[in-house]
């Protein structure tokens, strides 16, 4: 089955919702069982970054819209938003399983192998979730997404998220959207140790944010 999924990333046309529905199944069993991406994970990773790179590029060519920020009126996503916003949560998916339960030995492998990969993920996240031109589902996944690479279990803040990359986050969370609710719902799991950060997650217990993270949040005004 998980060979017959990756091989869907390459035989579907891009913008098929049969990607989506290829996607989001590596999503759910890739986030329980860090082998099974090993199995599936590095054809998947291959075309997610492509569909990716693709859509940044579209959306650059593109004139943005009139929509203002986090406006209800929102229009519906398309094909390809979704396949972008699904290839979001592979990656993060992908990523967090190879390190959130890893010897330090085999996180440093991991970090080496994929290096150039974060790096150009944790960009293109603060990219899309700062974009006018990209629409809402691709924006609010990279803004969670980004907060669940934070992670402090997984060691990638103090190499990967720089001082620019907080601010672009930073610009995000001071919206009044539900683009905000949604980063101040992760920030509450982030804290108290449930959900993706917590021990259901992971063998390892929960640990808490940066202090530079932590700051972050502090200027959300009244939600905390």
């Amino acid at each position: 089955l998980l060979y017959t999924l990756s091989g869907e990333l390459s035989l579907q046309p891009r913008n098929s919702l049969s990607l989506v529905s290829a996607i989001v199944a590596l999503v759910e069993f890739g986030g329980s069982n860090d082998k099974i991406m090993e199995i599936a994970g590095d054809d998947a990773w291959g075309y997610c970054m492509k569909a990716i790179q693709k859509d940044v590029d579209r959306r650059m060519s593109t004139t943005p819209s009139k929509r203002k920020r986090g406006s209800s009126s929102s229009p519906q996503p398309t094909n390809s938003s979704l396949i972008v916003a699904s290839a979001i949560e592979f990656f993060v998916t992908y990523i967090r399983a190879s390190l959130v339960s890893d010897s330090a030995e085999e996180k440093a492998e991991f970090v080496l192998k994929r290096g150039e990969d974060l790096k150009r993920i944790f960009a293109r996240l603060t990219k899309f979730m700062n974009s006018e031109k990209a629409p809402d589902v691709v924006r609010k996944t990279s803004a969670v997404q980004f907060c669940r690479l934070c992670d402090t279990r997984l060691g990638l803040t103090e190499k990967f998220v720089s001082d620019s990359l907080l601010e672009a986050f930073s610009k995000v969370l001071s919206e009044r959207s539900q683009i905000q609710d949604s980063l101040v719902h992760e920030y509450r799991c982030f804290l108290t140790g449930r959900g993706v950060f917590g021990s259901e997650a992971s063998p390892r217990p929960n640990q808490a944010p940066s202090l530079q993270f932590v700051a972050l949040f502090m200027l959300v005004d009244s939600k905390l």
